[in-house]
């Protein structure tokens, strides 16, 4: 028998503490643990988790909570958490993004639509440091009611800055943009637009596409043109392959507005496109979208109704 057995037996029936313990007899904690061990079976102090409390516990673990949150949420023992964890870990980063992440506000219809247009036409979406995403948004300065408008909807209104003309961008008079980073909706956002890393258009992404979001695709890459009684409208798709733009020509079908596809005559080895829609969708088009755009001084001139 270890010779501070009997030592540990009496200090246990005057109800001591394994600190106490290991105190009075000049030993380490742990090794008074593994003595109590032995002897009874069973660790001094500890609860034990039942099923359903260890479920929950991986399920806050999981979802960004630190252990000290988990334990007072659950109201057990700091011990059973650390063994229930042992040799889990994540990084600094990871932590971070899992906490914003639980945080964050969910997302609202029109935000989504936003967001989602916005990426078809002049955003651009990237990682950031917290393993998530961001979207940046910028646009010439003439546009700068339009960038006040999105950052109004996706609720971040003093992110929007203006910066100084730049004589090696498009944008000789000067632009406007912010970034929008909300961990939790943009991992949604992130689930509809990102294959593989990178950026792609698709039939999810297409499928959860409205009118709305339409409406903010064609004030970022639509133009439209008035002469006489002729109308056009036209989407930019120069930046799509080929296979893209007509994945976008069948959207547009699918909502009940046809449109030809043409090759840009200025480039014909390049084999970029344009969708044109002619004056008998046109007009229903822009009654459709026309909610949407009218609130946006900057960008009435698109609809003219």
């Amino acid at each position: 028998m270890n010779k501070h057995t009997l030592e540990i037996q009496r200090m246990m029936e005057a109800g001591m503490k394994q600190s106490e313990m290991a105190k009075a007899l000049g030993i380490h904690k742990s090794y008074v643990s593994n003595l109590i061990r032995d002897i009874t079976g069973r660790t001094l102090g500890r609860t034990r988790l039942t099923p359903a409390q260890a479920g929950e516990a991986m399920h806050l673990y999981e979802r960004g909570y630190s252990m000290r949150e988990i334990w007072t949420i659950l109201n057990v023992t700091e011990y059973d958490i650390k063994q229930l964890l042992r040799g889990k870990s994540r990084s600094y980063h990871e932590s971070n993004h899992l906490r914003a992440v639980r945080l964050s506000n969910p997302l609202n219809e029109s935000q989504i639509q936003c967001l989602l247009g916005t990426l078809l036409g002049d955003g651009s979406i990237r990682p950031n440091q917290n393993r998530g995403y961001r979207v940046s948004i910028k646009h010439g300065i003439d546009q700068l009611d339009y960038v006040q408008h999105k950052a109004n909807i996706l609720g971040v209104p003093h992110r929007v800055h203006t910066y100084k003309p730049n004589i090696r961008s498009y944008s000789t008079k000067g632009s406007c943009g912010f970034t929008y980073q909300n961990a939790g909706g943009m991992k949604y956002i992130e689930s509809l637009t990102i294959r593989d890393g990178v950026k792609t258009v698709n039939t999810d992404w297409l499928d959860r596409l409205n009118i709305e979001g339409i409406a903010y695709w064609f004030m970022d890459d639509g133009s439209s043109s008035f002469v006489g009684k002729s109308i056009a409208v036209q989407f930019s798709t120069l930046g799509f392959p080929e296979d893209i733009t007509e994945m976008l020509r069948g959207k547009l079908e699918c909502m009940g507005f046809k449109t030809s596809k043409y090759q840009d005559r200025r480039n014909l080895n390049s084999r970029q496109f344009f969708l044109s829609m002619s004056r008998h969708y046109t007009i229903d088009f822009l009654k459709s979208i026309s909610p949407y755009v009218s609130p946006i001084d900057c960008m009435r001139y698109k609809i003219k109704l």
